[in-house]
């Protein structure tokens, strides 16, 4: 699925207009695709769950934002994320 496919699937999703749904400003942000290798190397899932109005479920990881992995920046430094309360 090319951008514009994704975006169009995106929009049918929220109803085609960003503009009501219930999150103000919202927006479709697209950017370019990073090479497999530096993907490969830098890509890394970091969510906090939380519902469509941005409310945090703060009974998951014991109420705390866990990344388990150490983060490779682009910079070529690694750092360790630490955990967080979360706040609801």
């Amino acid at each position: 699925m090319g951008q514009y496919d994704c975006k169009q699937h995106i929009l049918s999703t929220l109803y085609g207009d960003l503009a009501i749904h219930p999150i103000p400003n919202l927006e479709i942000k697209i950017t370019p695709q990073r090479p497999p290798e530096e993907f490969s190397e830098s890509y890394y899932m970091f969510g906090v769950a939380t519902n469509i109005l941005g409310e945090v479920d703060c009974d998951l990881q014991g109420g705390k934002s866990v990344f388990p992995f150490e983060w490779k920046a682009s910079n070529g430094k690694s750092y360790t994320i630490p955990d967080v309360e979360v706040q609801g």
